[in-house]
């Protein structure tokens, strides 16, 4: 049984070899919305808020030298959520960059650094392509499933941003 899916195995693992240096040879995120919307409008609300219970490190710019602490850990969360049609502005990608630069300083956008080298990184050429959510719209009254994600180790809020 197992020999039979062997070619199977080989032939796919063959396809991802050939996929993967194509991928490679994009520049710019090249991202694009195939699934047709649902039925309700997508609205944001961005909550920031401390955690007391954790100490906040920023990095060192030296390696050698102990990172300094800042207090209270910091804590962005972007909450999604089923919303009315509204007529507002819908949220670009660099709204979401903006987002960024605000994580763990709250208002006060960070111009350099790990994060912004991320922005420039992968966000490069998309800044003013639409995503779906609209901030602060009104939410959709009714009883919807929760779902709660957390991006990967320091990862910002706003990681997988696509269909939002």
């Amino acid at each position: 049984m197992r020999l039979r899916s062997f070619p199977l195995a080989l032939i796919v693992f063959s396809g991802l070899g050939m996929a993967i240096p194509s991928a490679r040879a994009e520049r710019e995120f090249q991202f694009r919305f195939i699934e047709k919307p649902g039925p309700y409008a997508v609205g944001l609300k961005v909550i920031e808020q401390y955690d007391a219970s954790r100490v906040f490190e920023i990095a060192s710019d030296e390696p050698d030298k102990a990172a300094p602490t800042e207090g209270c850990r910091p804590l962005q969360m972007l909450v999604w959520y089923p919303a009315q049609k509204s007529s507002d502005k819908i949220m670009t990608f660099g709204d979401y960059a903006a987002l960024i630069k605000t994580e763990t300083s709250f208002g006060k956008p960070v111009e350099s650094g790990k994060s912004q080298a991320f922005v420039e990184q992968y966000m490069h050429g998309v800044m003013a392509l639409p995503a779906s959510a609209v901030r602060a719209a009104p939410m959709q009254p009714g009883h919807f499933p929760l779902v709660i994600y957390a991006p990967s180790l320091n990862a910002p809020a706003t990681e997988n941003i696509e269909g939002a």
